[in-house]
């Protein structure tokens, strides 16, 4: 009885430590794309597939003229998404989110912070 206490206290024992690996941090996977930032945009309630083409427009321009110092979206880092989250109408609201490569997320936040910028005005 004595001994299967001691086992079970060193099995107790040996998945603490294993499990405690809070400290090792894994390396950023070049291939892994990431959401760097999310901006929620309110259309109006009765918004539409027409709402959604004007906005999506919008977002081009923006999205442009936030890179338009690089070579193409690879040489800036990001590339944006648009996914419509509106609750009872999907197209009243609208989520863009700016992703990147795990390894580029620091570097592509100015960019995408500069390209949400652009979309608000």
């Amino acid at each position: 009885m004595r001994n299967l206490a001691l086992a079970a206290a060193a099995a107790l024992a040996l998945c603490a430590c294993v499990g405690s690996g809070a400290s090792v941090k894994a390396k950023p996977d070049h291939a892994k794309a990431v959401d760097v930032m999310k901006l929620i945009v309110r259309l109006h309630s009765t918004a539409d597939q027409n709402d959604f083409a004007v906005f999506q427009t919008k977002v081009d321009k923006a999205y442009a003229a936030a890179v338009s110092g690089y070579s193409g979206a690879a040489d800036a880092g990001f590339v944006y998404s648009l996914s419509p989250t509106g609750a009872a109408n999907p197209f009243s609201a609208i989520e863009v989110s700016c992703i990147t490569r795990e390894t580029h997320a620091g570097k592509a936040e100015a960019q995408c912070e500069k390209f949400f910028e652009l979309l608000k005005r």
